[in-house]
């Protein structure tokens, strides 16, 4: 039987020890608990296996994992737990344990573990038992470790062993995102694609675009391991995906209106990067728990095994935000509202970057109210969520997005972030106003549709009576295309815009609007206007019979054939 006792080591260089989650890295050697392993003369001694005993005389009782890692000189070839401790995560250079009860309690705990060796290319070998606590926000922070040497004979010849495996991640209505870092291999692995279409890849991670229509495609991967002896061995999986044109993907909170719709979030889909929100998480492009990246592939944030390529939704190449979650406000950005205006407050969800098993929950909130909570999302795929919100009083108003659930990984995107109501508002001009030279014109909108008062500003306002009114004077000197732009209480703002063409006339004419170009303004009558069959009333029309259409009104245009004239039921 081998004994191997432990010895002190101090590491400058602490790698990343959990395949789930972060780590904070204490660079500690540990006192208590206490480690050992005791070799296992029941197995084989081609498979070096050993089993890893631990002692706590209660100097940490917080105890939450035991993790492995620092391989040098080997590999992890089996992994058993027992007593009920269980692995939720294992590669051949890691491995993340977690014991039957949150802390270990004072004692010493025999064959907890049993770990058995590959590939091992140098005498002694060496790996790390790393203890782990659980800080605040649910992350792994290291308590201290212990370096393991071992003293098996280096592995003649290993036995070559692959296993193929990849994960499909939808990435919007034309492509998939196929994962195969779950493919296992004791040497030089490398892939063969076939994705159902015709077309092939040989890379890890590749993407695919489908230009065809069918309902599914048949997606096989063949990997081949190539050892350091030569040896090769090949393995092979194929799997069903939907085609990602059939369905596209749901668009059930776009905003439906009849006329325009007004945005109040600014930069909701990211496109100007990190800009005009806040948020509770730190701002970084690196593995580390509550914080966010603004970035076109979720890898950029974290490179680590575990994280999937995953971009934006619908597209290839936009913006969105990738959290490596914690409790509280994700993104939070205030807004004005109108007191009895509805509003559809919606965002793009995926829960799921790195493979966790709690996935995070989030809350949407306006002006303080949830609206909706414990969004969930779904697995590995983009989701959208919406919900309609009137609003009680008028002002600003804080929208957020908060994270009020989840343990473990919490590392997901959002993305479209959009706060929106309906603008009604419109505003109509003639294209073009004749009228004589040095002749005093009215500018004269007409405006609907609009939401409490409304602003107006006139441009080039060089010439006007006032460019702030809705309805200013100038006298035609030369020809001019005047612009107005109107905005309501709401925010919404449109457009008009209108020629004042100044031609000679052969006399000066005093009276203004004499040929009613300009519409029903410039004169006074004891009539009302009333463009309706009813006597008494005038209307400035084009044609007779737009003012009473019975069958002893005649068609009659102007003199000149276009243009208006004052029509009199008189």
């Amino acid at each position: 039987m081998k004994i191997v006792l432990l010895f002190r080591n101090v590491f400058v260089l602490l790698i990343c020890l959990l395949l789930c989650g972060q780590i904070s890295f204490a660079q500690t050697q540990c006192m208590d608990p206490t480690v050992s392993v005791q070799y296992d003369n029941s197995s084989s001694a081609d498979d070096c296996c050993w089993f890893v005993n631990i002692t706590n005389s209660g100097v940490s009782n917080q105890i939450t994992a035991v993790g492995l890692d620092n391989f040098l000189d080997c590999e992890i070839g089996t992994l058993t737990p027992n007593g009920g401790w269980t692995i939720p995560s294992q590669n051949n250079l890691g491995a993340t344990i977690l014991p039957n009860t949150p802390f270990l309690q004072p004692g010493t705990y025999l064959q907890q573990f049993k770990i058995c060796l590959a590939n091992r290319t140098a005498i002694p070998q060496f790996f790390d038992v790393v203890f782990l606590e659980t800080d605040s926000v649910g992350d792994y922070t290291e308590f201290c470790r212990r370096e393991i040497p071992i003293d098996c004979d280096v592995s003649q010849n290993p036995p070559c062993l692959t296993t193929a495996c990849f994960n499909p991640f939808y990435q919007g209505n034309t492509s998939y995102n196929f994962d195969a870092s779950c493919s296992t291999g004791n040497g030089t692995l490398s892939y063969a694609w076939d994705f159902g279409d015709g077309n092939t890849s040989t890379v890890m991670n590749p993407s695919h675009t489908y230009t065809s229509n069918q309902p599914v495609y048949n997606v096989c991967l063949i990997t081949t391991n190539i050892m350091a002896d030569g040896a090769m061995c090949m393995d092979s999986i194929c799997n069903l995906v939907d085609s990602p044109t059939m369905p596209p993907m749901p668009d059930t909170c776009s905003q439906s209106c009849t006329g325009s719709v007004l945005e109040l979030v600014v930069n909701g889909d990211f496109s100007l990067g990190d800009a005009n929100f806040n948020s509770s998480l730190s701002s970084n492009c690196i593995c580390q728990a509550a914080s966010y990246c603004i970035t076109t592939d979720a890898t950029l944030k974290c490179a680590n095994t575990l994280w999937c390529p995953i971009m934006e939704p619908g597209s290839a190449g936009g913006n969105y935000m990738v959290i490596d979650g914690a409790l509280g406000s994700v993104w939070s950005q205030t807004v004005n509202v109108v007191s009895g205006q509805t509003y559809t407050y919606s965002f793009d969800y995926f829960p799921n970057i790195s493979g966790a098993t709690n996935l995070p929950l989030l809350s949407l909130n306006a002006d303080g109210n949830v609206l909706m909570t414990n969004i969930m999302g779904n697995d590995k795929a983009w989701t959208s969520y919406c919900i309609d919100w009137t609003a009680t009083t008028s002002g600003p108003i804080l929208l957020d997005i908060q994270q009020v659930g989840g343990a473990g990984f919490n590392d997901f995107g959002i993305d479209n972030i959009s706060f929106s109501t309906c603008c009604e508002l419109e505003v109509s001009l003639p294209d073009t106003m004749t009228v004589c030279e040095n002749e005093l014109v009215q500018l004269n909108p007409t405006v609907s549709g609009a939401i409490g008062p409304v602003t107006y500003s006139w441009s080039p306002s060089t010439g006007l009576s006032n460019p702030a009114i809705a309805n200013p004077t100038t006298t035609a000197t030369m020809l001019t295309t005047y612009t107005v732009t109107a905005t309501d209480s709401l925010g919404c703002m449109v457009t008009a815009s209108v020629t004042v063409n100044p031609v000679f006339c052969p006399c000066d004419n005093l009276i203004v609007n004499g040929d009613f170009e300009s519409g029903d303004t410039g004169f006074t009558s004891d009539l009302p206007t009333n463009c309706t069959c009813q006597a008494g009333s005038y209307c400035v029309t084009t044609n007779a019979r737009l003012k009473c259409s019975n069958s002893l009104w005649q068609g009659i245009l102007a003199p000149t054939g276009t243009g208006n004239y004052l029509v009199v039921d008189g």
